[in-house]
């Protein structure tokens, strides 16, 4: 009797995580890890840079860029350039989908209640991906402050 319950919960497991995928929602969201993993990517390259970048593939002005990035330091470029492919595939503004992510709402779960295909915010984020690949990397994040070296002098001083 046990072996039994114990392979029914065994079995559960997998047809519990299969029916997330079928209704899109794994168990993390995908959009927000890849947003993740792009920041990353952005990260080893100055920020004016990116920015271009971002600027390039949304087409969003400079300036309205930098006020985005200002209002909502957290999103990095992938967020913008999701909350921009939303806005123009809504016509709402960027601004509201960055202050829904920014109250807890994954991006998937954004794209779904506004009708948006995760494929087109896809397409996007690889233009992105490729955009960042082609810059030539600063040699460390930009999250991290620089370190100095002290040098050791004999003495211990």
């Amino acid at each position: 009797m046990k072996k039994w319950i114990l392979a029914l919960v065994v079995a559960s497991v997998p047809l519990g995580f299969i029916a997330g995928l079928a209704r899109g929602q794994s168990g993390g969201d995908a959009l927000g890890m890849r947003a993740q993993r792009i920041n990353s990517l952005a990260n080893r390259v100055s920020v004016q840079q990116s920015m271009r970048v971002v600027a390039s593939q949304t087409g969003l002005a400079p300036d309205r860029l930098q006020s985005l990035r200002t209002q909502f330091p957290q999103s990095g470029p992938a967020g913008l350039t999701i909350a921009s492919t939303l806005a123009t595939n809504t016509r709402k503004s960027p601004e509201q989908f960055l202050n829904s992510r920014s109250n807890g709402r994954s991006w998937g779960e954004i794209a779904r209640n506004n009708n948006v295909p995760v494929s087109t915010i896809n397409v996007q984020l690889d233009r992105l991906e490729r955009g960042l690949n082609s810059l030539t990397a600063t040699g460390r994040p930009q999250t991290q402050p620089p370190k100095f070296i002290t040098p050791i002098t004999p003495g211990g001083r």
